[in-house]
């Protein structure tokens, strides 16, 4: 007799870092839960401490004053714990979000089904019981007609808001890179291998890139397991998100430019995940595909920091141009082993819907199109920090294009222009 066992609670993991009023909102948006009068789903809050010098600053969410204030009410379903974060940590490496959330899952959390929460979202309210309510639906069917089902997550659409108050709904359409918009069954991670170790091996992805490394890695395993499910729900809103003023993407002007590298680094990672898995002819077409994506992306990414150093007040870290530098440099290397086969127009197509769906800042390509990116030697790779910089600033940028450019050169040469 198949047995699918009723899913009677939740965790809820948030690595946690920011002020306490910012964190605040989060940790009673998880609390003031509304479960409903009967058969009330738990709820296991875990706080991932990452402000590893003040090991007490969440302190206030275990008092009996918070409790009494806030969830008093629905006490005997709900439970919080804070994680001193150093717990974990090897070679003073913080676990920033991403390692907090693999710890929080995989070593913290009470129940397979985990939330992961960012310490400046706000969990909608039922949320938890919706999402219960889906699965024990779903566990239900599956035992009546004698299957067992193994569901790896569940989506739904996590609401963002800008500063002009203009909302954007993360995962109405399809599953997306925002942790935030699903629910996750550790099982899956476990049986896979998912961890710490195997996911962060550069550990800086831990903070920067993470969503999109776990997210991709995790939804490319599970496109190859039909066994394990995937339920998208297209009419149920799990959080919000709401301009936190004081995070680091809205105090940096540069922030797009810092991620780069480390978003470079977590595509190699996802590259040599994909080429691990690879086993059919159908495998190998989908690695090609991805990692053509993947390299026009990191093109337009290499420009962008060039032109930014060179036209404006920027001034990059070490790190972030040598992250992406070396991984610019990997993904197009990885490429080349199946450059040859690709169609022209296949690339013509991929660089058009990465100019107009995808994040990336500039289109000018000033050396060049992709296809001499690929068939030349990219001279900045070749560049150390303090060459980079001396080169760039050589550069003159006018809003459009880069005036060493031969577009540009080739305007100024038909109007007659020195």
């Amino acid at each position: 007799m198949v047995s699918n066992k009723p899913i009677n609670g939740i965790s809820v993991i948030i690595p946690a870092f920011s002020p306490i009023d910012v964190t605040s909102n989060s940790v009673i948006s998880v609390v003031k839960q509304q479960l409903g009068k009967t058969n009330r789903p738990n709820v296991d809050l875990i706080l991932m401490n990452d402000d590893i010098e003040n090991p007490h600053k969440y302190d206030y969410f275990l008092s009996e004053s918070f409790k009494n204030k806030f969830y008093d009410y629905n006490k005997n379903e709900v439970s919080i714990r804070i994680v001193d974060n150093r717990k974990y940590m090897t070679d003073n490496n913080k676990l920033f979000q991403g390692g907090s959330r693999l710890f929080g899952m995989l070593n913290e959390a009470k129940y397979d089904y985990c939330i992961l929460l960012d310490d400046d979202d706000v969990l909608s309210p039922n949320t938890v019981r919706m999402y219960t309510d889906i699965l024990n639906k779903e566990m239900e069917n599956a035992k009546a007609n004698n299957k067992e089902i193994k569901i790896s997550t569940v989506g739904a659409i996590f609401r963002s808001f800008d500063e002009g108050c203009n909302q954007n709904d993360i995962g109405k359409d399809q599953f997306s890179i925002w942790v935030q918009g699903r629910l996750w069954n550790r099982q899956f991670l476990i049986e896979n291998n998912i961890n710490d170790t195997t996911l962060y091996k550069n550990k800086i992805n831990r903070r920067q890139g993470e969503d999109y490394l776990f997210v991709s890695v995790f939804d490319y395993i599970n496109s190859k397991q039909p066994e394990w499910q995937r339920i998208l729900t297209k009419d149920f809103i799990c959080g919000f998100w709401i301009p936190n003023y004081n995070s680091l993407s809205r105090q940096d002007p540069f922030y797009g430019q810092h991620l780069a590298g480390s978003t470079m680094s977590s595509s190699y990672t996802i590259y040599e995940y994909m080429k691990a898995f690879s086993k059919t002819p159908a495998d190998d077409e989908e690695l090609k595909q991805r990692l053509l994506n993947m390299t026009i992306y990191s093109m337009y990414n290499l420009y962008d920091f060039i032109i930014t150093v060179a036209s404006t007040s920027y001034e990059p870290k070490q790190i972030d141009w040598y992250l992406l530098r070396d991984y610019c440099k990997k993904l197009k290397e990885a490429l080349k082993e199946y450059y040859d086969e690709i169609q022209e127009n296949d690339i013509v197509v991929t660089n058009a819907d990465i100019i107009t769906k995808s994040d990336c800042r500039v289109h000018n390509l000033f050396e060049g199109s992709f296809f001499d990116y690929m068939n030349k030697e990219v001279r900045w790779f070749d560049y150390d920090y303090d060459k980079m910089i001396q080169e760039s600033k050589k550069l003159h940028y006018d809003g459009v294009n880069v005036l060493e450019s031969k577009q540009c050169k080739a305007w100024r040469k038909r109007h007659d222009k020195n």
